[in-house]
């Protein structure tokens, strides 16, 4: 864990904006927001080629019937 020195004016920013919350807590959530915020997205050429395997798989795989469905469900349950 590391400890960090916060000014006291944003100390009592903190307490007033997130009153019965550890200072700790509020800091932690706001670095995950923008560890997450400054993540890369993926590429549209990236999501294009996921989809594109989304879709040869599904043409590969042929439909059970509702049967087929009900009867593995079945099984499962054993």
């Amino acid at each position: 864990m590391i400890r960090i020195n916060l000014p006291d004016d944003l100390v009592k920013a903190v307490d007033q904006a997130c009153p019965n919350e550890e200072i700790a807590a509020v800091v932690a959530r706001v670095l995950r927001a923008e560890i997450e915020r400054r993540r890369p997205a993926r590429a549209p050429h990236e999501i294009d080629a996921i989809l594109a395997a989304f879709a040869r798989i599904q043409k590969a795989t042929t439909p059970l019937s509702n049967d087929e469905i009900r009867e593995l469900r079945h099984e499962g349950r054993k």
